[in-house]
């Protein structure tokens, strides 16, 4: 829809413009989006013996596909007789082997779909937490059914029709406006930022633009919202209100929740999701993450580090790559409580991170709260910790005001508190942490294999 606006001449897209204001949500943002939506808001009433109804059929429609259109799970089920249609609860999806990403790097293609022409698959190669590629597919549909699912996590939080979002993700997709320090799109109800540009210099001139197109809310990641709340603070600059802060693409640490609450002034709320597609999950009006369960169903698997489980996930939306119980490589911590919003969709307590997004210490065992060491030293605008060996780590470090060699003697206390009091950490100063093509930053980048298992 927005590439059609886009290359509509200016009084056609004043026309556009009126027409699209009168077609009512959800439909003013597609059919398919449409169609979704509707549905999906209408499930998330369903209580949970209709929901768990739902994932059975769902499960036995994506394997019975799977199993007549990917080669890796054909061969799978013949080896292990797994037929779909004989299974009778969900229980019983617990007799497939899981699904690594080893072995989708090994062979890509081995699980993609012939039913999907190669004209319907968008494909996708992401470098991986480990740098080793990972090729993905997907089609139109699936990101329409994703982007339909995070609309409703968006509407917990209050989101109406008409409220304006400001979105600070990824590269910029619209026509590029304002300074070249700053720049951004602009759409009816939506602003693009760019998180590349976020700085001292370019700090201003986004929340003057803010404070203009009056936003509800803003999207971002967690990385750039905690960035943009101390840039303001260090230039003495009054944060726009807002209703709330959505958070997605890297883990939320608790350090960061708090910090970005006190420095906007406003509620923050996660969503998780992955580029395989396989599940969704979004925090509720009371602050529960919630499994979108009609997109994707997901197993958290016990680990050897109670209570931390292993996500594995099959997603109901993905047919160019049905990947079937997926290891996703992220830990989860459960939570069977019912909650306050009355809605059956399963919850998680936390979404901790990805096993390579953990340190070890000397003594091979896991560093669980690593946030702990930057907790309160908010004189550090960013921070990541690169660990090469059991016995050395590297911190790079953008000082703000107010930064000394006091915080570092902290933070490198903190870490070797953590780690071991033997380790070597050096710590290195830069104006900038290099981000990725979408803007976003790993805390922790570590070279240490992982001890956890499956």
């Amino acid at each position: 829809m927005r590439s059609a606006y886009r290359a509509l001449p200016e009084p056609l897209r004043k026309v556009a413009q009126t027409a699209y204001g009168a077609v009512p949500f959800p439909w003013n943002r597609g059919l398919q989006f449409g169609a979704h939506h509707q549905r999906f808001w209408r499930s998330q009433a369903w209580p949970r013996e209709r929901l768990e109804a739902l994932q059975l059929r769902e499960l036995k429609r994506m394997a019975q596909h799977a199993r007549q259109t990917v080669p890796a799970y054909r061969r799978i089920f013949a080896e292990i007789g797994f037929d779909p249609e004989a299974m009778r609860s969900l229980a019983d999806w617990t007799r497939l082997p899981l699904t690594t990403k080893a072995q989708i790097q090994d062979d890509p293609e081995a699980y993609v779909s012939r039913a999907i022409p190669p004209a319907e698959r968008q494909r996708r190669t992401t470098s991986g937490s480990t740098g080793t590629p990972l090729v993905l597919y997907s089609t139109n549909d699936t990101h329409v059914a994703e982007s339909a699912m995070m609309y409703r996590g968006w509407r917990w939080s209050g989101l109406t029709r008409d409220d304006r979002v400001v979105t600070c993700v990824g590269e910029l997709t619209g026509d590029e406006l304002g300074p070249r320090h700053a720049p951004y799109a602009r759409y009816r109800n939506h602003i693009e930022i760019s998180p590349h540009h976020l700085s001292e210099e370019a700090v201003r001139s986004y929340v003057d633009l803010i404070r203009e197109f009056a936003p509800a809310y803003l999207r971002t990641y967690p990385s750039i919202a905690q960035l943009f709340g101390k840039l303001m603070r260090d230039e003495g600059i009054t944060p726009p209100p807002l209703r709330g802060i959505w958070t997605q693409s890297e883990a939320l640490l608790d350090c960061e929740r708090r910090l970005v609450e006190e420095q906007w002034g406003t509620r923050v709320y996660d969503y998780y999701g992955m580029q395989e597609k396989c599940l969704a999950m979004s925090e509720c009006e009371h602050g529960r993450m919630h499994v979108h369960c009609e997109f994707g169903h997901v197993e958290l698997l016990p680990s050897e580090h109670p209570p931390y489980a292993h996500v594995v996930a099959t997603g109901f939306y993905n047919p160019a790559m049905p990947l079937l119980r997926y290891q996703t490589r992220d830990l989860a911590i459960p939570d069977d409580r019912p909650c306050p919003c009355g809605r059956a969709l399963p919850t998680v307590a936390r979404i901790v991170g990805r096993l390579e997004d953990f340190l070890l210490a000397s003594d091979g065992s896991q560093v669980m709260e690593a946030d702990a060491a930057i907790a309160e030293l908010t004189t550090i605008r960013e921070c990541q910790i690169i660990q090469e060996s059991l016995s050395a780590c590297r911190v790079l470090v953008v000082p703000g005001p107010g930064y000394s060699a006091e915080t570092e003697r902290e933070l490198t206390a903190r870490l070797r508190c953590q780690l071991g009091e033997e380790v070597s950490v050096t710590v290195e100063r830069l104006t900038a942490i290099p981000r990725t093509a979408t803007g976003k930053q790993r805390f922790i980048v570590s070279k240490v294999k992982p001890g956890w298992a499956l």
